[in-house]
């Protein structure tokens, strides 16, 4: 279960279209039907279903990375519900993936705690995995210098900071709208001055609250061995977990046949597409 404390955060599932469409009628009615889970209505103050508006060369997402532009749509995605998390008032926006899933109980709870308590800008993990996957050569390898510290887009972003959501825009204009949003903040923070670097660098922080694995295969691990390892750990970023935990979860004949940890991450990882704390919006890419 995501929090002890009920009521406490706002859910926005984000949407890179046009939701409403008539062709996105099933989808909306799915998703309107998932925003009325106990889960939704007793860990969450509201929870809304959003449209970006995204269209044409705005949206696009090619995961084969066979242009410049294979990344403009999740970049815009996320840059314009940070802006409105900033004007409703947020301090903090929390964005999750839908390939993110809970580790442990009360994970809304430390993030409304870790939201109240800092002042950091970028909050999040590093890559973790062994190596990252190539799409264009299919095969393994390490991520480039300049990169391989990035903090991962799922993370907490300080929204209630003018001076971050200033550092943001122009990390998106300054010749880097074409590299993932978070490689751009990460790039944009390099270009500094010495002096100035030095005095950012400490508000972008690390925080073991989740774990980045991206897409590598974790096949020697456990999700039992990740919490023994990391015992502040709440959050997975994993598309390979994610994809197994789905597996397994089709083939089960009931939930019985799930192991308890299964049981509450198949169970929770809709509610965690888009978590968020007080004074803190969120967003779902």
């Amino acid at each position: 279960w995501p929090c002890s404390t009920p009521r406490g955060a706002d859910l926005v599932l984000a949407f890179n279209g046009n939701i409403s469409t008539s062709d996105n009628a099933l989808l909306r009615a799915a998703v309107e039907q998932l925003l009325q889970r106990n889960v939704v209505r007793e860990c969450f103050a509201s929870a809304s279903i959003e449209s970006a508006y995204l269209h044409g060369e705005r949206d696009i997402y090619d995961k084969r990375r066979l242009d410049a532009t294979w990344t403009l749509g999740p970049n815009n995605l996320f840059h314009h519900f940070l802006r409105i998390a900033g004007a409703r008032g947020y301090r903090y926006m929390m964005q999750l993936e839908a390939d993110v899933f809970p580790l442990r109980e009360m994970w809304l709870d430390h993030l409304s705690c870790l939201a109240r308590t800092t002042d950091a800008w970028v909050i999040g993990s590093p890559f973790l995995s062994n190596c990252a996957y190539d799409t264009r050569k299919h095969m393994c390898g390490e991520l480039g210098d300049a990169i391989k510290f990035h903090i991962n887009g799922n993370a907490l972003y300080a929204v209630g900071q003018p001076a971050f959501l200033a550092f943001a825009q122009r990390a998106q204009s300054a010749e880097l709208e074409m590299w993932p949003f978070d490689l751009a903040l990460h790039l944009f923070l390099g270009r500094q001055t010495e002096e100035l670097s030095r005095v950012l660098m400490r508000r972008f922080t690390y925080d073991p609250f989740i774990l980045n694995f991206g897409a590598e295969a974790l096949s020697g691990a456990s999700l039992f061995s990740l919490r023994a390892e990391w015992p502040n750990a709440y959050l997975v970023h994993s598309s390979w977990w994610m994809r197994q935990l789905k597996q397994k979860a089709a083939s089960s004949t009931s939930l019985g046949s799930l192991s308890p940890i299964d049981t509450t991450l198949s169970n929770q990882s809709s509610a965690s597409m888009s978590a968020s704390s007080p004074a803190l919006a969120s967003a779902s890419a």
